[in-house]
C-alpha cells in the first residue's frame, strides 16, 4: 500500500515538473516574440496581443522556435523572459516565478540582442513624440493665424472666421486646403523646423480642431467680449480705454446686434485674432509680420546660394 502512495505522489511530482517545464518553455517562447515585435517598432499592447492567445497550443509553433531561441540564447532561457517582462510582457507563470525571474542579470545575447536596441528605440521614439507636438501646434498657429490674415474685412484687424477655419473646427479638412496644405507645411517646415525631417498634414486636422475648440471656448465666459475690445484697443491705439467707454463702446455693440450677426461674427475673429496672436509670440519668439520677413528673406538667401552653386558646377 506505501508503494502505492509513493507511486502515486512520483506520479503527481512527474506530472508537476513535466507541465512546469512546458509552461516555462511556452513563456520563453511568449518572451522571444514579444521583443521581437518591439524590435519591428510595435507598440506594447500590440506585442502583448501578439502573445496573447494561439502560443501555448500550437506545439510544432514552440519546438521550432525554442530551436530559434537556443540558437541565439544557449540554454540561457530565464534573461531572455526577464527582459520581456522588464519591458511589459504579463506573465501567465505564478507570482514567484516572475519574481524570481526577474531578478535574473541579463545575459551578453539579451543586452546585445535586446536591451541596447530597445532602449535607443524608446529614446528616439521620446524624442521624435516631442518634436512631433511641438511642430503640431506651432504650425496649427501658424497656419489659423495665416488664413485669419488672408481674410478681408470692412474693419482693420477684424474679419469674421473663414469658413474653412469653421470647417477645421469641426474636424473637416475642405477640399481646396487638402490640396494646398502639403506645400504650405513643407515651405513652413523647411524654415521654421528644419531638423524634423517626419511630418504630414494628417496630424493637423486634429491638433487644428482642438487648438480653434478651445480657442473659441475662451471667448464664451462672462466679460469675454469686454476683454476683447479692450486688448484689440490697447492694441491699436496703444493704451487701454477707461470702464466707462468700454460700458458705451459695449452698448453701441449690443445695438447692432440687432441689425444681424455680423457685428457679432466679427467680434468673434477678432478674439480669435488676437489670441493666436499671442500664441504666436509665444511659440516662435517673434511677431507674424517678423517671421514672415524673416522666412522671406531666408528663402531668398536659400534661391541664391543653389543659383550660385548651380552657375559654378556649369562653369
Amino acid at each position: 500500500m506505501i508503494f502505492l502512495v509513493f507511486a502515486i505522489i512520483a506520479g503527481f511530482a512527474g506530472y508537476q515538473f513535466f507541465k512546469y517545464t512546458q509552461n516555462a518553455h511556452t513563456e520563453a517562447v511568449r518572451a522571444y516574440l514579444f521583443l521581437g515585435a518591439l524590435l519591428r517598432d510595435k507598440s506594447r499592447e500590440e506585442a502583448e496581443q501578439l502573445v496573447s492567445g494561439g502560443v501555448a497550443g500550437d506545439t510544432e509553433s514552440i519546438h521550432l522556435i525554442m530551436h530559434e531561441i537556443r540558437a541565439a540564447h544557449g540554454d540561457e532561457h530565464l534573461p531572455l523572459i526577464a527582459e520581456a517582462y522588464r519591458w511589459g510582457m504579463r506573465s501567465r507563470m505564478p507570482m514567484w516565478y516572475r519574481w524570481s525571474t526577474s531578478q535574473c542579470d541579463p545575459s551578453s545575447s539579451v543586452l546585445k540582442l535586446y536591451r541596447k536596441p530597445l532602449s535607443n528605440q524608446a529614446t528616439c521614439n521620446r524624442r521624435t513624440q516631442r518634436e512631433t507636438h511641438d511642430w503640431i501646434r506651432a504650425f496649427t498657429i501658424y497656419f489659423v493665424l495665416h488664413q485669419l490674415r488672408k481674410a478681408s474685412s470692412p474693419i482693420p484687424d477684424a474679419c469674421e472666421i473663414p469658413g474653412d477655419l469653421r470647417e477645421l473646427m469641426e474636424g473637416r479638412l475642405v477640399r481646396e486646403l487638402a490640396i494646398s496644405l502639403p506645400a504650405t507645411l513643407q515651405l513652413y517646415m523647411e524654415y521654421a523646423h528644419p531638423n524634423v525631417s517626419k511630418y504630414d498634414t494628417h496630424q493637423f486636422v486634429a491638433d487644428a480642431a482642438e487648438y480653434l475648440t478651445t480657442a473659441m471656448r475662451g471667448v464664451d465666459g462672462p466679460g469675454a467680449f469686454r476683454d476683447v475690445l479692450q486688448k484689440q484697443h490697447t492694441k491699436s491705439g496703444g493704451y487701454p480705454i477707461t470702464e466707462a467707454e468700454l460700458d458705451d463702446l459695449m452698448s453701441h455693440i449690443l445695438q447692432r446686434t440687432t441689425e444681424g450677426p455680423e457685428v457679432i461674427q466679427l467680434l468673434y475673429g477678432m478674439a480669435l485674432t488676437l489670441q493666436a496672436e499671442e500664441d504666436f509670440q509665444r511659440t516662435h519668439g517673434k511677431t507674424y509680420e517678423q517671421f514672415i520677413d524673416d522666412q522671406v528673406e531666408h528663402t531668398a538667401l536659400n534661391d541664391r546660394t543653389l543659383l550660385r552653386s548651380d552657375i559654378t558646377q556649369r562653369a
